[in-house]
């Protein structure tokens, strides 16, 4: 019997019929998924299919029948005993699951116009860029990515590949497509933001295909994420050294320019001088302006801050604990 991942269930309200959903798993060991090692899965999502992902859907009784107490206690003592249902991945990256990889973490990727190959006149000294030019990449001519399904307009794809099917000359093909919207005109966003993002995910992940992709069209090595692409990532504040200058973001904005946030390993403190925000409305005419205030609190765990220092942000991307 393949495990259960979790349950969800709803009660119903009036005449709304009482639902159990239970989310399966067939993968041989579902453990072996990186997503399920941290208690996420694809399948979770409404608008995301894996191909291990099964769901089964119960339909019971309205609210005013008299076995509904009942059977929704008894699915919630079966929520109880095999989990809630999970959440869908949070970190989204490339990632080899069973037989296949997913690329679902990259919008567009499995445009109808990337899964068809590159254009004859692609050149080589703008990856991706098109011009009259004869192509300058045999190696890469006539490659095609044989997705489970492509998208396109109004049509979701399964943006899934066999593990033997993903090679260095594919993920090239990926890197370097410009796909086209419906209306005419290239989807920009996907060469701008998504690219960057799948080859450093490449280079994390799969270092042997990103090796593979250098040898083909090492121009691609200048797409990697830099840090000024970084410098907008939020970080957990209790991954960072004491003493890190740090941006602690509102909500809505950022804070004034005025107020200044360090980080000392254990509180926040935040400062302001005497014409700052932070001034008590009681004093405000009393203290000069050269004054500092300070305030001081602890942070949650998973506390988000943005870091100031590149050094700092440099050896955190380094050893993965900002995500792109």
């Amino acid at each position: 019997m393949n495990p259960i991942l979790g349950i969800s269930v709803v009660p119903g309200e009036g005449k709304e019929h009482a639902r159990k959903t239970t989310l399966y798993c067939t993968l041989p060991d579902e453990h072996t998924c990186p997503y399920w090692k941290i208690g996420q899965c694809i399948h979770a999502s409404s608008f995301r299919s894996c191909p291990y992902g099964r769901r089964n859907r119960e339909t019971g009784y309205t609210k005013r029948a008299r076995g509904h107490n009942a059977q929704v206690k008894q699915w919630r003592e079966e929520q109880t005993q095999y989990g809630h249902w999970p959440a869908s991945p949070k970190h989204e990256h490339i990632a080899v699951i069973g037989e296949y990889v997913w690329l679902g973490a990259y919008p567009h990727i499995d445009h109808r116009d990337n899964t068809e190959g590159l254009p004859f006149y692609m050149t080589d000294d703008k990856p991706g860029k098109y011009s009259h030019v004869k192509q300058t990449y045999p190696a890469l001519r006539g490659i095609k990515v044989p997705v489970l399904a492509p998208s396109g307009a109004f049509m979701a794809g399964q943006p899934w590949i066999k593990v033997e099917d993903f090679t260095p000359q594919v993920a090239a093909v990926l890197a370097l497509s410009r796909p086209q919207a419906l209306m005419g005109g290239e989807i920009k966003v996907y060469q701008q933001e998504q690219v960057p993002r799948f080859l450093f995910h490449l280079k994390t992940y799969m270092p042997e295909i990103w090796a593979g992709v250098l040898e083909l069209v090492p121009a691609l090595e200048k797409r990697l994420p830099s840090l000024a692409d970084i410098r907008s990532k939020t970080v957990n504040v209790w991954k960072l050294p004491a003493q890190c200058a740090i941006e602690y973001p509102y909500t809505r904005k950022r804070l004034p320019a005025n107020i200044a946030a360090q980080w000392d390993g254990q509180k926040i403190t935040l400062m302001s001088n005497g014409a700052g925000p932070m001034r008590p409305l009681f004093l405000w005419r009393k203290v000069p302006d050269d004054a500092v205030f300070e305030l001081s609190f602890v942070p949650p765990p998973g506390f988000q801050v943005l870091v100031l220092d590149d050094e700092v942000l440099a050896q955190l991307w380094e050893a993965g604990e900002i995500q792109v």
